[in-house]
């Protein structure tokens, strides 16, 4: 090793060893805090169950005979016990055990359930004296600690509980019989779990129990599962062929799935689909001749079932069958479910057999083929999409150009753009506008991606053609996108100016502003007017965008507004600002009948949204405090001055209406703070609620 490694390690193993010093002292004063705690006789009880949940993660030895004291506190043995059982110290059993042989009832129930947890096998002699206790409470919790302990002196006392269990034990003695048959099998000794297994499985026990005792036994004795389970096919239990089925998916060996599947057409219905279910988890492909048969099934739910296992398990001739049963089921969900199987089929070449079926076909096959397809992102199925753009059917051109969008790849753009001057209806040409957008987006270059589409441009002579892709050029957004859309506003052709129009109130950057505030200025087409205010404020809503750019744009366009509805689109722009400034604008339009509200809202928004940042303004000399609306309020001077503290200084955290009443009720309103600051008048605006702090210059800080 290099010295420079070696001075880090050391270096490391210092900080280590000083972290871990620094970790160990704090937990000891801790530890001791908490001791100090149990031992006050005026720590309230909350107290004492907080230290003790604090000495459980301390793990402080010293706090164990304290603890043990309080196992007989019928209010604090529960959290004594809490903080002892994760103690690693033979100290604790030994209290335990001790305790077990003075406390009564529930302490004492208490004090077992802590020796079963600790699995501490010396208590079992105190146990097996308990185990007949005359308080029926304290002998089921013994019986329970001896399963958990498991030693094979627990398991004999547990064994002699079960030749002849009391009535009022015998759930008890059950499951820890159960309990300590699965520590048994987890601890390698399957023959004994086994055994216990068998014994409750005897028609002795409830029901319940044979169940619980059967599924470990699949579990414990795995080389017999198989016949176990293959038994309990036939038999007419619904229960315990739920189990055994249930077990099937985890099977290990050769040959599971095969035999299984055999025996799928001489079960009930719903045993049917329970076991179509287990063998589709296996995905095993020998399972699925069997599969393919139930899908035939008369019953729909073993055919929806089947439908389902076939998408983990199919091959490429499973395709037909999915995709008649899609059209031609008798039931929805074994429509959905061949659909889903469909997108699901992993199998290599069902892309291509799909892509086959779905140009062959008609109707609406063909358009949920379409969908599948794009939903499993057949990339190879993009030249079959751009020949289904070209038919004669309007809904499956739009599903071909829906598709195209999602999978097609920068390549097929060319072929996509020849397609989409040649669309003729409005939905169609929606959908090929949207997937020429999405295919351009994916050029490497952002300065390339319009260029198909400029060259496009240029040769086209039709005017739907050319609004088509002055849309797409919208959708894209580069400069030389934008230089081409700004362009054709105010086209001779009133078509291509209202889609250059358009296209620049979607754009996705600011850079549109100026073009569409001239619109909006200028234009005499009342929807021109208004699609460019909506423009501009969607604009000035993008994330990044300036704020003081934006509130600019807005008084520009509210010099030029009179119209409510105009009005009412400006001020929820407004109310999306957190800035101090938006109030200043908004606050003349709260007397406005016609905008009142909207404008009350706007002003409650951003007062609210800057009203969580605190000011803390210096001064010299209170002048004046004023809440209220405009004229309307009230003097509140003498209110603030009287929050001044010794140093000088006052402080209003927020809920103005709390200290100076609600001057204007249901009104937004702001507080106007005139002050001195070493000789010059000097005034501040606060929106309503905003904590604030007046701090007297030069003053010191009060002790």
């Amino acid at each position: 090793m290099s010295n420079r490694k070696m001075t880090i390690v050391l270096l490391m193993a210092a900080c280590l060893a000083t972290v871990s010093s620094t970790f160990a002292a704090d937990a000891k004063l801790s530890g001791d805090k908490q001791i100090a705690v149990l031992k006050s006789a005026d720590a309230t009880l909350k107290a004492r169950n907080d230290a003790c949940r604090e000495l459980a993660t301390i793990g402080d030895p010293k706090a164990i005979p304290v603890l043990v004291g309080l196992l007989g506190d019928a209010k604090l043995s529960h959290m004594a016990r809490y903080a002892l059982e994760p103690l690693d110290n033979p100290s604790v059993d030994a209290a335990l055990r001790d305790a077990m042989g003075k406390l009564k009832g529930r302490p004492l129930i208490g004090v077992i359930n802590s020796i079963g947890m600790r699995r501490d096998g010396k208590a079992v002699p105190g146990l097996t004296k308990l185990l007949k206790d005359a308080d029926k409470d304290v002998a089921a919790a013994a019986i329970a600690a001896m399963g958990r302990i498991a030693t094979p002196q627990a398991l004999t006392a547990l064994s002699g509980c079960r030749k002849a269990p009391a009535p009022e034990l015998q759930w008890a003695i059950a499951d820890a019989s159960l309990d300590a048959a699965e520590r048994l099998g987890k601890d390698g000794k399957s023959a004994d779990a086994v055994a216990i297994y068998t014994e409750l499985g005897a028609k002795t026990w409830p029901r319940q129990v044979r169940l619980g005792a059967f599924s470990g036994l699949l579990t414990a004795d795995s080389d017999k599962a198989p016949a176990m389970i293959a038994t309990a096919l036939a038999g007419k239990d619904k229960i315990v062929r739920a189990v055994a089925i249930a077990r099937i998916a985890t099977l290990k060996g050769d040959g599971i799935s095969a035999r299984f599947a055999a025996e799928l057409p001489k079960l009930p219905t719903g045993a049917q689909v329970m076991l179509i279910n287990a063998l589709a988890g296996r995905k095993d492909p020998s399972a699925r001749p069997a599969i393919v048969k139930a899908a035939g099934h008369s019953d729909a739910a073993v055919r929806t079932a089947a439908m389902k296992a076939l998408g983990s398990m199919g091959d490429t001739a499973c395709v037909e069958l999915l995709c008649n049963t899609i059209v031609g089921g008798k039931s929805e969900p074994e429509k959905q479910a061949a659909q889903s199987s469909l997108r699901a089929l992993g199998a290599k070449g069902v892309d291509a057999v799909l892509i086959k079926r779905m140009s062959a076909e008609k109707g609406d096959l063909k358009i949920h083929l379409i969908n599948i397809l794009v939903d499993r992102k057949a990339a190879s199925a993009a030249d079959a999409l751009l020949a289904q753009a070209a038919t004669k059917d309007p809904k499956v051109r739009s599903a071909a150009f829906k598709g195209l969008g999602r999978i097609a790849s920068p390549k097929e753009l060319p072929a996509i753009l020849k397609l989409l001057v040649k669309v003729e209806d409005d939905a169609t040409r929606r959908e090929a506008e949207l997937a020429t957008v999405s295919v351009s987006r994916r050029i490497a270059s952002p300065a390339a991606q319009a260029d198909d589409v400029l060259a496009a441009l240029k040769t086209a002579s039709a005017t739907p053609a050319k609004r088509s892709l002055l849309a797409v050029l919208g959708g894209i957004g580069n400069d030389k996108a934008f230089a081409a859309v700004k362009g054709a506003v105010g086209d001779k052709t009133p078509e291509i100016n209202d889609a250059a129009v358009r296209a620049l109130t979607v754009w996705p950057d600011a850079k549109a502003t100026e073009s569409l505030l001239a619109i909006f200025g200028k234009t005499k087409n009342k929807t021109h007017r208004t699609l460019a205010l909506r423009g501009i404020v969607r604009i000035m809503s993008l994330s990044g965008q300036d704020a003081t750019e934006a509130l600019a744009v807005y008084e520009k366009l509210l010099g030029g507004i009179s119209q409510p509805t105009d009005l009412k689109l400006v001020l929820s722009g407004l109310g999306a600002l957190a800035e101090p400034a938006a109030l200043k604008i908004i606050e003349p339009f709260m007397s406005n009948k016609d905008v009142q509200n909207e404008a009350r809202a706007a002003y409650q928004k951003v007062a609210k949204a800057i009203g969580v940042k605190g000011r803390t303004i210096v001064y010299t000399k209170l002048i004046k405090v004023f809440y209220g609306a405009g004229k309307q309020g009230a003097d509140v001077t003498g209110k603030v001055a009287k929050r001044k503290n010794k140093a000088g200084t006052i402080s209003l955290s927020n809920k103005y209406n709390d200290y100076f009443g609600d001057p204007v009720s249901g009104v937004p309103k702001q507080l106007v703070i005139t002050f001195e600051l070493n000789g010059k008048k000097q005034t501040v605006k606060l929106g309503e609620n905003t904590p604030f702090t007046l701090k007297l210059a030069g003053a010191k800080k009060s002790k």
